[in-house]
């Protein structure tokens, strides 16, 4: 890949000394030469990116979105867990029925 890079440039040098001296047709090919072999070099894999981003990134990115609305959730389940084995082993929780026992007496 050094050597490619190091080629690249050498006819880039080469196509400018040739673009002084008004020898345009091959300076337009070494321009030429040195553009397929930059694209060469672009899809290169050393010279890639990586294709995916760090969980901390995903961390940092999504948790202010995310925990506004997974922290209800989770406290809510647990809520309801201890609800539920509650029921279970026979406490049965009395509903509140106050609310509309009052409108029926107001009809």
């Amino acid at each position: 890949m050094a050597h490619e890079i190091q080629n690249a440039s050498t006819l880039l040098n080469s196509a400018l000394t040739k673009a002084s001296t008004s020898s345009w047709k091959e300076s337009t090919k070494d321009i030429h030469q040195t553009i397929q072999i930059i694209q060469t070099l672009q899809t290169h894999e050393e010279m890639m990116e990586p294709l995916g981003f760090l969980l901390e990134y995903y961390a940092a990115v999504f948790s202010p979105l995310l925990l506004p609305l997974i922290m209800p959730l989770i406290v809510g389940f647990v809520r309801e867990l201890k609800r539920y084995k509650k029921l279970k082993a026979g406490e049965v929780w009395e509903v509140d029925d106050s609310d509309e026992e009052e409108e029926k007496k107001e009809k």
